[in-house]
């Protein structure tokens, strides 16, 4: 898995108590790299939301095409 600046992620959320919890915040935006898996993340819409999160919680978030042509 590797991660670039300006990747958007999710972020898996910590004590999930049943199934309809909530798993993922987001969408982050990766905005610096301080280790080599770790990261400071800024929210898309509310940007002053930044976190220092790991490589363990990071989902990478992928675009999905326009499969219909």
């Amino acid at each position: 898995l590797s991660l670039k600046l300006n990747d958007l992620v999710l972020i898996k959320t910590r004590n999930i108590r049943n199934k309809f919890d909530i798993r993922y915040e987001g969408p982050f935006k990766i905005i610096k790299q301080l280790g080599i898996k770790t990261f400071i993340v800024q929210h898309v819409k509310k940007l002053t939301l930044t976190k220092q999160v790991t490589m363990d919680v990071i989902v990478p978030l992928v675009e999905r095409c326009n499969l219909i042509q």
